[in-house]
């Protein structure tokens, strides 16, 4: 609807006068036709439609109110017009319509920043500039959310709060968010830490059970004996990544029985007990070792000839075949060796072979000499101790024979033994007599 036009000021004037004067008085009304107008006294005219027109608008044929109300920004209201304040403001825009937020011109008097007719990707819907974080969601501008910031449901880039989005959202409760999985970050926005409960693979984590468990190391990694870490609920006691003095490669500590030979532990075998070729104490077997091995065949074991052991590890009995001469033997077997291993009648044994028998028994070097036998051992060699020894010869005499050699420098009778001496120096008293060694 059209607002209600205006009179024009002459024609209230008029209207006064009238209501002032007589009634039956009018100003006399000329017919002018179609083009033309009647002048009255008052040099009011009346065109052929009965408007009365001032003298200057009979002359131009058009009433000055309808000019007026064709130009938008006069301050009057006319024609097409919804408003006309003389320009721009708060309430009507320029073009003379009513100003309101969304209909697409700019008014700043307004308050407003922009107005692209609605939302716009520069645009907010309330005629501000689209900006992330002020606080009105701008859909057209690809936000998803606007908190005026960071907020538990919308990160600071306007887009909503999601673990797993590459954006970290601390008021979310996110101390990381690299997208998922990464050397420093768990999939549920937390810290790579190994313990967590949450296996990483991108942390170097093979398992992650909470603590070390029958399955996973307390360093995140598979169980596995000999790895280094010691995992008392896998059933290790200890963990050296590898054998070592105090610990077995099943992880178990090194003990001699235990059935693990550990040679750093000083086991040269380990059969868990006593076997034909252990020994229990986890030394190989061998006779002469000082130990009785019964599972492998060893009567006795006193490390060496005894009253009751022979050399072979078997008991020392009389007529066995071997000479024991420390349970009292002369003899094994012949026709001059009686029941009890002694020489019967007047007949004894070749002395030369009594003498290289004792010293047999006393060093490993014996060399049959001129009226004897000579034993020694290691470092002394033949002709070379001169001087005082430090280890004491033997000189077990077979003959009587003060000249034979350097190793008799006095008289020497048969079943001696002399004592040390001088090899290069054949005085008096140097090889004195130790005692007899057959029963001459």
């Amino acid at each position: 609807m059209l607002p209600p036009r205006r009179l024009p000021r002459w024609t209230l004037v008029s209207f006064l006068a009238l209501a002032a004067g007589c009634p039956d008085d009018g100003p006399p009304v000329v017919d002018v036709g179609s083009t033309s107008a009647a002048s009255t006294s008052g040099g009011i005219v009346e065109d052929s439609t009965g408007t009365s027109l001032t003298p200057a608008e009979s002359s131009s044929g058009v009433a000055s109110e309808d000019s007026d109300s064709m130009v938008c920004g006069d301050g009057v209201v006319g024609g097409d017009e919804e408003c006309d304040d003389g320009g721009e403001s708060a309430t009507c825009n320029a073009d003379c319509t009513p100003a309101a937020c969304g209909d697409g011109t700019l008014n700043a008097t307004a308050g407003e920043i922009c107005d692209d007719g609605g939302e716009s990707t520069l645009c907010n819907a309330d005629c501000t500039m689209a900006a992330c974080g002020d606080g009105i969601v701008n859909t057209t501008a690809g936000e998803t959310c606007d908190d005026l910031g960071r907020s538990e449901l919308c990160n600071d880039d306007c887009t909503s709060a999601l673990c797993g989005d590459g954006v970290t959202n601390a008021a979310a409760g996110e101390e990381c968010d690299d997208g998922g999985f990464s050397l420093g970050c768990d999939d549920d926005c937390t810290l790579a830490v190994c313990g967590d409960g949450l296996i990483n693979p991108n942390a170097g984590e093979e398992c992650d059970e909470g603590m070390g468990t029958a399955t996973c190391d307390s360093d995140c990694t598979l169980v596995e004996c000999g790895d280094g870490t010691l995992n008392e609920a896998a059933g290790e006691i200890c963990d050296e990544g590898g054998q070592n003095a105090t610990c077995d490669i099943d992880c178990t500590p090194a003990e001699c029985g235990d059935g693990y030979p550990n040679g750093l532990a000083g086991e040269e075998c380990d059969s868990a007990g006593e076997t034909g070729f252990c020994d229990p104490d986890c030394t190989l077997a061998a006779c002469g070792d000082g130990y009785t091995n019964v599972t492998a065949g060893e009567e006795c074991d006193d490390a060496g000839e005894s009253m009751t052991c022979d050399t072979d590890c078997t008991l020392a009995v009389c007529g066995d075949g071997l000479l024991n001469t420390s349970a009292g033997e002369q003899c094994e077997g012949g026709v001059h060796c009686d029941m009890t291993c002694h020489f019967s009648g007047d007949c004894f044994p070749d002395p030369v072979a009594v003498a290289m028998a004792v010293c047999m028994t006393e060093y490993p070097n014996c060399v049959i000499q001129n009226g004897g036998v000579v034993g020694w051992g290691p470092p002394e060699c033949t002709g070379c101790n001169c001087g005082t020894p430090l280890d004491p010869w033997r000189f077990y005499c077979t003959a009587d024979d003060p000249a034979g050699t350097n190793y008799n420098c006095s008289p020497c009778t048969l079943g001696q033994i002399l004592g040390p001496h001088d090899p290069c120096n054949c005085n008096p008293g140097t090889s004195p007599v130790l005692g007899m060694f057959c029963g001459a």
